[in-house]
């Protein structure tokens, strides 16, 4: 039998979405979520993940890497684009910071 995975993404996006997420772990409904470690509702929203896992000890737990939009960095002020196209831009031409980027990503998943 194949086993199908539902992840709902954007966990911590704000406390709206949080909850949303966690009503749907809690009916059994979502077996993974990926949160968003510089999100609005980051670390309150953690706390309460970290209650549904004491109960779901099956649910799967990601990091959603968030590298542009309007949520700030983990590591500091960004020195990268935070628009999607001209981040993209910057990797396929070779100009993006890859050193910040790493950074950038492991202070998020430290988180």
């Amino acid at each position: 039998m194949k086993r199908i995975v539902l992840c709902a993404d954007d966990y911590a996006l704000t406390a709206g979405v949080s909850a949303g997420i966690r009503q749907l772990i809690g009916s059994k409904r979502l077996s993974a979520t990926s949160v968003m470690t510089t999100g609005l509702d980051f670390p309150a929203g953690v706390a309460a993940l970290l209650d549904l896992i004491d109960k779901r000890s099956d649910l799967s737990i990601g990091l959603h890497v968030t590298l542009t939009g309007a949520l700030p960095p983990a590591s500091g002020p960004a020195s990268w684009s935070t628009s999607l196209g001209s981040l993209a831009h910057d990797a396929v031409s070779g100009q993006a910071n890859q050193n910040a980027i790493e950074t950038e990503i492991a202070a998020q998943f430290d988180r």
